[in-house]
């Protein structure tokens, strides 16, 4: 029935995947979605850091430095130190996620394959920025 619904192309849904390129797909799929959770996260994180580092510009307090109290300095400056360690990870993760936006599927298991695949479009349509190009 469905092939003489949608005709003989549909017998070839799978060719050129193999059961390594639809893992490798879904694992990155998923990792995508994690990693933009992690991104949303760390930019309500910064927000917040920016907001208590306003409110609380003027409140004085001991600066550290080898676990000893070194001088003084205000909480803001404090919470703007935070917001830099978190805003070198999330360039870090920005990094990570452009590597991570690159479908492989289409490459098989080893050396691509021999079907006449359209890896471009198949990254496009499941949301890939690109192909990873070597298989």
């Amino acid at each position: 029935m469905p092939i003489a619904r949608a005709g003989l192309d549909v017998t070839r849904m799978h060719s050129g995947r193999s059961r390594q390129n639809i893992l490798a797909t879904t694992r990155r799929e998923m990792m995508r979605g994690r990693a933009l959770a992690f991104m949303a996260a760390l930019n309500a994180a910064h927000a917040d850091l920016l907001e208590q580092a306003v409110r609380r510009r003027d409140a004085i307090i001991p600066a550290y430095t080898n676990s000893m109290r070194a001088q003084p300095t205000n909480f803001g400056h404090l919470m703007l130190a935070d917001d830099a360690a978190l805003a070198r990870d999330g360039e870090r993760l920005r990094q990570g996620y452009a590597r991570l936006d690159q479908s492989p599927l289409g490459a098989a298991a080893l050396g691509t394959s021999s079907f006449p695949v359209d890896r471009p479009r198949l990254a496009d349509l499941l949301g890939f920025a690109a192909v990873a190009e070597n298989s």
